[in-house]
């Protein structure tokens, strides 16, 4: 795994959050719609946003499970290639923070209660670590 996929995965992460929430709003107005739809005529303005709607909600679905199968094989991948590192348990903690559950610097520090220069100095040993377990 290279840093291009490491960084994919993350932003993976990140966009799968953006996509629940969308897809969130979504069903919400999808479920106050709905009820309409039988009601109404075929080819009346108020189907046709309804049936954009669910059509909203089923690409966002599909988009959804795309890059769910793709974050899982890099997740996959990525921890096999950490569970073969050598690296300590803080550096491994550091890894899946960063890039397993997408969390920022600044929230990594404050979980872990240490300061910006130690954590970016433990990031890096553990990235060459973990790029020398892929050797």
């Amino acid at each position: 795994m290279d840093r291009a996929e490491l960084d994919r995965m993350r932003e993976l992460t990140l966009g799968l959050n953006v996509t629940e929430e969308r897809m969130a709003r979504l069903r919400s107005r999808a479920e106050r719609v709905t009820a309409l739809l039988d009601g109404l005529p075929h080819g009346s303005l108020r189907r046709s946003i309804v049936e954009e709607s669910l059509t909203r909600i089923m690409a966002e679905l599909d988009a959804a499970a795309a890059m769910i199968s793709e974050l899982s094989g890099l997740r996959m991948a990525f921890e096999v290639q950490l569970s073969g590192a050598e690296m300590s348990d803080r550096e491994r903690l550091i890894m899946r923070l960063r890039y397993l559950d997408g969390l920022s610097w600044r929230r990594i520090g404050a979980l872990m209660v240490v300061s910006d220069g130690w954590l970016f100095k433990m990031h890096r040993r553990a990235v060459k670590k973990f790029y020398a377990s892929d050797q």
